[in-house]
């Protein structure tokens, strides 16, 4: 791994135990707040990720046992999400928008982010502001291999085709360590 990437997945570990500390609560305020930088379709999928997480995944659940014993269901991070938006022939603002949404998706449910590839820098600069330092980064889609490659990676969400689908789940499941999950977006 080169030095940039060591140092942006370093930082990204690094601001996760704190981003998922604030809990579902804290961290839509905090998104709630950004989503004066965004507007039309974009705006309106980031209204929906934290709206959809507040409602599914933002409350604790009693789960009483069959001895008397109560367990609580909570939701927790996994860690560092790589995000991944390939070159496609689509329409940008739809990419944008597709992009927010997954994005915001793991930011709520408590995961930091790197995101790799065109858009990203433009997302990244307008969310960073309401953000700890960390959450968020860009990195170029030259550093897919690289990233991708790093066992500390929680999972990968991305906006691709079916053929690199299929080559990235093959490039995951070939790595050591946990099984990483994989979201995404089929164009």
């Amino acid at each position: 791994m080169n030095t940039n990437n060591n140092v942006q997945m370093n930082q990204a570990l690094k601001a996760f135990p704190l981003w998922n500390q604030f809990g579902a609560e804290q961290r839509a305020e905090r998104l709630l707040n950004s989503l004066s930088a965004l507007s039309g379709e974009a705006r309106l999928m980031a209204q929906w990720q934290i709206n959809n997480a507040l409602e599914q995944i933002a409350a604790k659940q009693l789960m009483p046992g069959p001895t008397g014993e109560s367990n609580l269901l909570s939701n927790q991070g996994r860690g560092v999400f790589i995000s991944l938006l390939t070159k496609l022939p689509a329409h940008t603002d739809h990419l944008f928008t597709a992009l927010v949404g997954q994005v915001f998706a793991a930011l709520m449910a408590g995961n930091s982010v790197i995101h790799l590839g065109d858009l990203g820098q433009d997302l990244v600069s307008k969310l960073e502001e309401y953000l700890p330092e960390g959450v968020l980064q860009d990195a170029l889609l030259s550093d897919q291999e690289s990233l991708l490659a790093d066992t500390r990676i929680a999972g990968v969400c991305t906006i691709t085709d079916a053929d690199k689908i299929i080559s990235l789940q093959q490039t995951l499941a070939n790595k050591e360590g946990l099984l990483k999950r994989v979201c995404y977006v089929n164009l």
